[in-house]
């Protein structure tokens, strides 16, 4: 069966500086989850249109429901020219002679590896020395996956000096950044009522002059987005299904049908600060959620998760308005290698 999405591809424009759970500015990440690409997205949303279209048209349409979202979207994976590599499913990989140091380290799945695995059938890689798998047509299609020094980014740590307020004695710290390839960056899956797209695009592009991540005010996180088209091709007879997005059960009846003796998968700590022009100094709620990659029982209508309300609950913070994160689920069907055709 095949499934279309909008592709909407973040070509860089400057190096991205994506937090990380960690000390101070040293660790970056080199994708960006979708609860982070939501809140991004809101944000430009409320400069666009306004506060109040956010809340009555925008976010209604996200939420779940038994009529389906108008609106789900996938945390943004790296693309290479041509070849869009996803999140590796958190499972035992139909693959053989393959060293385990190598499979231990492979995060990344190329789109011919990626069906492969999700209609249940042995992947044969032809590259297994990074971080991307690729198969043999796809490294064939771009000279420059044969040589052993490209990579789709490269990670550098950059110098920089602070300055006592009181004392003006200098103060070196590092700060790490994230430079893709001529050729290569992010993209993610949407998929997305009609009546929302020419609103999302705009504000998507608004975005892109804006910047994601840390250190927009340098200059850090700008991309053009382009909008294109992508199929999947997936099984009709998947029990269950690999999660493209971070995800947040509604409730305990929700997880419990989720998880079963074939689920895998790993939890991920989200906190960290809020940036709204009402409380930039105030810190959101933490909350677990099931990582990208995760396998998980396939739900009846498709859909999982939430919104999650992190917003800060002390007594002295003082906002206009709710904080959300976002936990609705992205699922590609998948099958399990017995249950492949």
């Amino acid at each position: 069966m095949d499934v279309s999405y909008l592709l909407v591809r973040l070509q860089p424009l400057a190096p991205f500086h994506l937090g990380k759970r960690g000390i101070g500015l040293e660790e970056t990440e080199t994708f960006v989850h979708s609860d982070t690409l939501f809140s991004a997205l809101c944000n430009v949303w409320v400069r666009c249109f306004g506060r109040d279209d956010l809340e009555n048209r925008f976010l209604p349409s996200v939420e779940a429901s038994e009529n389906g979202s108008l609106f789900q979207i996938s945390s943004a994976f790296p693309y290479a020219h041509n070849v869009l590599f996803f999140s590796r499913p958190l499972m035992s990989l139909p693959v053989q002679n393959v060293d385990p140091k190598k499979l231990k380290h492979c995060r990344f799945l190329s789109q011919q590896l990626f069906d492969d695995l999700i209609h249940g059938r042995e992947i044969v890689p032809a590259s297994q020395d990074r971080i991307f798998w690729l198969s043999k047509t796809e490294q064939d299609t771009h000279a420059q996956f044969e040589s052993d020094q490209f990579h789709i980014w490269k990670e550098t740590e950059v110098p920089r000096v602070s300055l006592d307020r009181v004392t003006q004695s200098s103060n070196i710290f590092y700060f790490s950044q994230v430079t893709f390839a001529e050729g290569c960056g992010l993209f993610f899956l949407v998929n997305l009522d009609a009546s929302l797209r020419p609103d999302f695009e705009m504000a998507m592009r608004v975005l892109g002059d804006t910047g994601i991540g840390g250190d927009r005010t340098a200059g850090y996180g700008q991309f053009e987005p382009q909008f294109s088209e992508c199929t999947l091709n997936v099984p009709d007879n998947a029990s269950q299904v690999v999660t493209l997005s971070l995800l947040s059960p509604r409730d305990r009846v929700e997880l419990s049908s989720l998880l079963g003796e074939l689920s895998t998968y790993e939890l991920i700590r989200r906190d960290g600060w809020i940036d709204s022009p009402d409380g930039r100094n105030y810190r959101r709620r933490a909350c677990l959620m099931f990582a990208e990659g995760s396998v998980i029982n396939r739900s009846k209508n498709g859909l999982m998760g939430r919104l999650v309300d992190v917003t800060p609950t002390a007594p002295e913070v003082q906002l206009t308005h709710k904080v959300y994160r976002y936990g609705i689920g992205f699922p590609v069907p998948l099958c399990l290698r017995e249950e492949g055709v």
